[in-house]
């Protein structure tokens, strides 16, 4: 059986190296996993907000095969579960924040991945780990999260904890419209002035693309 280290405190998921630096996007995706894929019951289950089975955000059957010998996590009989592909079909639901450094390209921006188990409607384990090909994942660089982790990023501020992370991150804000200003007419009377035909004058529609 595998042995994957586990993750207990944002100190450690700093030390390994997750998601750094930019343009990767593995410490925003875990983020909104935490924060906006999943809840905590009563029981402090991890209660789904999204449906893995459906695709929903680019999730995807994740088939642990042996791979140069070894299964790069433990083998269980429920499945796993990928995201983070952002060339998957569903990825285009992931906020911003998440695939704004995507470039493209072969690069960086797309080698972070969240692999998680789904037993009897729950999220039961939650691992982190990063490409090193396009067929392989990374097993020295692969993690188990444990729930009171999850739980913390659950409850904290996407800025202050990027941040901490030593990613400089701000919250993009689509710019309001101008409002209309209010103009005071000057009138000045010539009493020698020709009288001027009057025409309409037009105007400019200012529009934002986001």
């Amino acid at each position: 059986m595998p042995h994957v280290n586990e993750l207990n405190h944002s100190s450690q998921l700093k030390r390994s190296g997750f998601g750094r630096p930019p343009p990767r996007h593995g410490l925003q995706l875990l983020l909104w996993f935490s924060k906006e894929c999943l809840y905590f019951d009563r029981n402090d289950k991890m209660v789904p907000h999204c449906n893995p089975d459906e695709g929903d955000f680019g999730f995807h059957l994740f088939e642990n095969r042996y791979r140069n010998g070894f299964q790069l996590l433990p083998a269980i009989n429920f499945p796993y579960y990928v995201v983070g592909n952002l060339n998957s079909d569903g990825a285009d639901e992931l906020p911003d924040y998440v695939t704004r450094s995507y470039t493209g390209y072969y690069d960086d921006s797309n080698k972070d991945r969240i692999i998680v188990s789904l037993k009897n409607g729950f999220f039961n384990e939650v691992y982190i780990t990063e490409h090193v090909d396009d067929w392989n994942y990374d097993p020295e660089n692969t993690y188990r999260i444990n729930n009171k982790l999850i739980r913390f990023l659950n409850q904290k501020n996407k800025t202050n904890f990027l941040n901490e992370m030593g990613i400089q991150f701000t919250v993009n804000v689509a710019p309001e419209p101008p409002s209309p200003r209010r103009n005071t007419a000057h009138i000045t009377i010539n009493n020698n002035a020709k009288p001027e035909s009057s025409r309409s004058r037009g105007f400019w529609d200012f529009c934002t693309i986001l």
